[in-house]
C-alpha cells in the first residue's frame, strides 16, 4: 500500500513538474512611443487560457461531429423515405396494373360472352328459319297425302290394291312430328338469347354449375348437332324420294332437277375416299350441310309434286295393262299404250299433278280426250270420257276435277284409258302409280 501510494505521489509530482515546465511565467513586451511595457503571463493565467482553449476546441469538435452525424442521419432517413416511397409506388403500380389487367380481362370476357350470345342468337335464328322453311317446303306432297286421307281403300287387285296403302291414315306423319323426332331426348326450346336469360335455357339449367363460357360451348355443340340432324333427316327423305322416283323405271332424281344442257357434278371428274359426314362443332359447316340438303330436298319435292304419281281415280280395277296384249276388237297381239282403269260409269276423274290442259275434245279412237302438260317433259292423257270439265289452256292443280269416266271412242265398256308420256315417249303408268305409292306411304 505504501509503495503504491509513493508511486502515485511520484507520478503526480512528475506530472506537476512537467506541467509547471510548460506553463512558466512569460512576459509579453510592448513598445510604444519609445517606451517599453510588458505584460506578465503567470502560469495560472496560462493554464486557465489553455483550459479555456482546450474546452472550446473540444466543444467545437464535438459540435461539428454531431452536426455531421445529424446531416448523415437526415440523409439516411431521406434515403429510407425515398426507398419506401419507391417501393410503395411500385406496389401501387403493380396493384393498378393487376386491377387494369383484371378489368380488361373481365371486359374482354364480357365482350366475348356478348359476342358468343349474339352468335348463338344468330345461329338460333338460322335454325328457326331452317325449321320453318322445312315445315313449309314440300307442302304440295303433304297436301297430296291429306287429300287422300280418309278415302275408302280400293278392293281391286294389282296396282290399285298397292295404291290403296296411300289411304291409310297412320302413314300420314305430320312434318312437324318428323322434324321434332330428330333428337327425341333433346328437349330443345328456342327462346330469345341474352345475358339475362342465359341461365333459364334448358341446356344451361342442366349444367348450371359450369362456367358460362363452357355452357355456351355446349349449346353451340348442341346447335351444330341439331343442324347436322336436320341435314341427316333431309338426306333420308331425299333417299326415299330417289328410291320412289327410280321405281318409275323412266326418270331419276338427278334428271328431274337437271336443267336443259346442264352437266351435273356426277358427270365431271371427281374422286376421294368414301367417308361419312360427322357432326362438327363448327356450326357453319353443319348448317351449310343441312341447308344444302334441305334445298335439294325442296327442289326434289317440288319436282315430285309435279309428277303424275297418283291415280286419277280413287277406286278402280286394272282391266288391261300397259304393253303387248290381245286386242279386244281384232284379236291380234298389239301394243297397248296405256293402262285401262275400270270403274263406275261417270266416276269423277282428277288431275294427278298440277299442269296445263293442252287438249280437251274429241280425238279418233280416244273418244273424249283430255291431255295435260305437267312440265318437265311429263304429259298425261285421259281417254273414253263421258264428260269433259276443263278446256285447253286451263291451269289445273292436284285433284282438280277434269272429267267423268265413260266409254267413248274405241272402247268395249266404261273405263279410263290412262297414258303417261315423258319426253315424247309413252311410259307405263303402273310404274308411276307404284312409285307414288312408295313415295307417299313412306313419308
Amino acid at each position: 500500500m505504501k509503495r503504491s501510494g509513493k508511486k502515485l505521489a511520484a507520478a503526480a509530482e512528475t506530472m506537476r513538474r512537467r506541467i509547471g515546465s510548460l506553463f512558466v511565467e512569460r512576459q509579453i513586451y510592448l513598445r510604444q512611443h519609445g517606451q517599453v511595457h510588458f505584460l506578465s503571463l503567470t502560469p495560472r493565467l496560462q493554464m486557465t487560457a489553455a483550459a479555456v482553449l482546450l474546452v472550446s476546441a473540444g466543444w467545437l469538435f464535438w459540435s461539428t461531429f454531431n452536426l455531421l452525424l445529424a446531416d448523415r442521419a437526415v440523409e439516411i432517413r431521406n434515403e429510407r423515405i425515398k426507398y419506401l416511397q419507391a417501393v410503395h409506388e411500385q406496389q401501387i403500380a403493380a396493384l393498378r396494373k393487376r386491377y387494369e389487367t383484371r378489368k380488361s380481362a373481365e371486359t374482354d370476357a364480357a365482350e366475348q360472352l356478348t359476342d358468343q350470345l349474339k352468335s348463338l342468337e344468330t345461329q338460333q335464328d338460322e335454325l328457326t328459319g331452317l325449321l320453318k322453311n322445312r315445315q313449309l317446303s314440300g307442302e304440295a306432297l303433304d297436301a297430296m297425302r291429306r287429300s287422300v286421307q280418309g278415302k275408302p281403300a280400293s278392293a281391286a287387285e294389282g296396282t290399285n290394291a298397292r295404291h290403296s296403302q296411300l289411304l291409310a291414315p297412320q302413314a300420314l306423319v305430320p312434318r312437324e312430328t318428323r322434324m321434332a323426332s330428330l333428337d327425341p331426348n333433346s328437349g330443345l326450346t328456342l327462346v330469345p338469347l341474352s345475358s339475362n336469360n342465359i341461365d333459364a335455357m334448358p341446356d344451361m339449367q342442366a349444367s348450371s354449375a359450369l362456367p358460362a363460357s363452357e355452357r355456351i360451348d355446349r349449346m353451340k355443340a348442341r346447335q351444330s348437332a341439331l343442324a347436322a340432324g336436320i341435314g341427316d333427316a333431309a338426306l333420308g327423305e331425299i333417299d326415299i324420294l330417289k328410291r320412289g322416283i327410280a321405281r318409275t323405271r323412266v326418270v331419276s332424281a338427278d334428271m328431274l332437277m337437271r336443267p336443259a344442257g346442264y352437266q351435273s357434278s356426277r358427270d365431271k371428274p371427281q374422286g376421294g375416299p368414301l367417308l361419312p359426314f360427322t357432326a362438327s362443332n363448327d356450326f357453319s359447316t353443319t348448317f351449310s350441310y343441312a341447308e344444302h340438303n334441305l334445298s335439294l330436298l325442296a327442289r326434289l319435292e317440288n319436282a315430285v309434286a309435279h309428277m303424275p304419281l297418283a291415280s286419277p281415280l280413287p277406286d278402280y280395277e286394272i282391266t288391261s295393262p300397259f304393253g303387248g296384249r290381245t286386242d279386244p276388237f281384232t284379236g291380234r297381239q298389239l301394243f297397248h299404250a296405256g293402262l285401262d282403269l275400270a270403274a263406275r260409269y261417270g266416276s269423277v276423274i282428277h288431275a294427278p299433278a298440277p299442269g296445263i290442259v293442252s287438249f280437251a275434245g274429241w280425238k279418233p279412237q280416244y273418244g273424249q280426250l283430255i291431255e295435260i302438260d305437267h312440265g318437265g317433259g311429263f304429259v298425261t292423257r285421259y281417254a273414253h270420257l263421258s264428260e269433259i270439265d276443263v278446256k285447253a289452256g286451263q291451269k289445273v292443280s292436284w285433284q282438280t276435277r277434269i272429267g267423268h269416266l265413260g266409254s267413248t271412242g274405241r272402247s268395249t265398256g266404261p273405263h279410263l284409258h290412262y297414258e303417261i308420256w315423258y319426253n315424247g315417249i309413252v311410259r307405263d303408268p303402273a310404274k308411276f302409280l307404284e312409285a307414288g305409292d312408295y313415295v307417299l306411304s313412306q313419308r
